[in-house]
């Protein structure tokens, strides 16, 4: 598992980053915006977030499966995804152009115009990055090269906002267009990495290789869209029933809760490749030490983050934010569950069984929804978190109810942690630190 522990250290660092970054943009924007401005960002990006998902189609796992698999090749690959980008970009204008009222009924006539075309683009690069990154992460050390991008990314994110935030008076189009321009930037350096020492030529017969694609891609997008849903479903019914102002309020208390998620997140991306490249016989084993360690570093972080929370939200956020505590609260321990079925999915996927992650979101979003628009009428934010914790569980107790029926594994091996996982991980930090002071 070093290599696995490797990957993990670079993708970790890159969360460690990409929250850090979410701190100090959404103080920069909290301040200069208030709860409705930070509202209204914030949809945005996550309906980006959504389509580029959706749009997708899976085609970024399936990539990945496919190369590691050597069922296909780097320049069918390249091909292909170059040709579904290109005709979504087709499509993003035709939807500028022509489906304009239907995307402001989408967004609850939350956002103008000009913000709905800034989603789009910004939904475009995000495709074009899961499509390109997904490749690059087949070649030698592309797990950390993508760490790599995605820090660089993030940081240059930042360092906008707060140039724009020094001579002008940052307002939401000013932060869309960094986002955007700072995807645009990790996107050339993705590309560049993936054609690094390769000449290739794009060709049209890549598209005889979209039945194969798609026989995978759409298991994995559906188990993708599901557990997405299961995140971000209560934001839109929020959105929907509250306003952005409480919307902006709730994201605060969702950034916050979700750097639970980092660890797993991070193994995550070096755990679906490393696991397909797996022998059968242990690829049930890494997953289950890898949820076990999750549900460790989460508990560990989430007693952390009881305590800092409050005063990271007054000093940082501002007062006006405070409200986001005790929603911010109700999440932890349905994140802390979440962590476990990060792991469980990434085995599922690299078992060619993306369909079983779709059937176990679908339940836990299923779940969400149902409830929510019941609760969230009467109780706020406060109450769609704690149907977020709710459907986050459900999900949690499903996916180790599938792997026992899978294969022979106790209870507490699924997710107490024990003296051999500890040590483990010792081991290897010591291994790790040791390497360092030599080199």
């Amino acid at each position: 598992m070093s290599a696995l522990f490797k990957s993990s250290l670079f993708s970790t660092l890159g969360s460690l980053v990409q929250f850090a970054v979410s701190i100090l943009s959404g103080m920069l924007i909290a301040h200069w915006l208030g709860p409705a401005g930070k509202g209204q960002v914030f949809l945005v990006t996550q309906l980006a977030s959504l389509a580029s998902l959706f749009l997708s189609m899976g085609l970024n796992t399936s990539y990945l499966y496919h190369l590691r698999k050597g069922s296909t090749e780097l320049k069918e690959t390249v091909s292909h995804a170059s040709i579904v980008i290109s005709v979504y970009a087709l499509a993003a204008l035709g939807i500028n152009q022509f489906g304009m009222p239907w995307l402001r009924r989408l967004t609850g006539f939350s956002l103008s115009d000009k913000m709905i075309s800034l989603m789009l683009v910004l939904a475009l690069l995000n495709i074009a990055t899961l499509l390109f990154g997904s490749i690059l992460m087949d070649k030698p050390k592309g797990v950390q090269l993508t760490s790599m991008y995605s820090i660089g990314r993030n940081l240059l994110y930042v360092l906008l906002l707060v140039a724009v935030a020094a001579w002008f008076r940052l307002d939401t189009y000013d932060v869309i267009l960094a986002a955007g321009l700072s995807y645009v930037v990790r996107l050339y350096l993705t590309i560049r990495s993936v054609l690094h020492g390769t000449r290739l030529k794009l060709s049209l017969h890549a598209l005889k290789w979209t039945k194969t694609f798609l026989a995978y891609g759409l298991g994995s997008f559906a188990g993708s869209l599901m557990m997405t849903s299961v995140f971000r479903i209560d934001t839109f019914i929020v959105n929907s029933i509250s306003g952005a102002a409480q919307l902006g309020i709730y994201s605060v208390a969702v950034t916050l809760a979700e750097m639970l998620l980092m660890f797993p997140s991070a193994i995550g991306t070096a755990l679906f490749p490393h696991l397909t490249a797996q022998a059968a016989d242990r690829r049930l084993i890494t997953a289950c030490f890898v949820a076990r360690l999750s549900v460790l570093v989460g508990f560990a972080s989430s007693l952390f983050m009881i305590l800092v929370s409050y005063q990271v939200i007054l000093i940082v956020f501002g007062r006006a934010f405070l409200p986001a505590y005790v929603p911010f609260l109700c999440l932890l321990p349905g994140l802390i569950a979440m962590t476990v079925s990060y792991g469980y999915a990434n085995f599922f996927s690299s078992q060619g069984k993306p369909s079983m992650n779709a059937m176990i979101f679908c339940c836990g979003m299923v779940a969400d929804v149902a409830i929510d628009l019941v609760v969230v009428p009467r109780y706020g934010i406060t109450g769609a978190a704690v149907v977020s914790t709710l459907s986050y569980l459900i999900v949690a107790g499903l996916f180790m109810l599938a792997i026992r029926r899978m294969g022979k594994v106790a209870w507490k091996d699924l997710i107490l942690p024990n003296r051999g996982d500890i040590l483990y991980i010792w081991n290897r930090i010591s291994v790790f630190r040791d390497r360092r002071r030599f080199d």
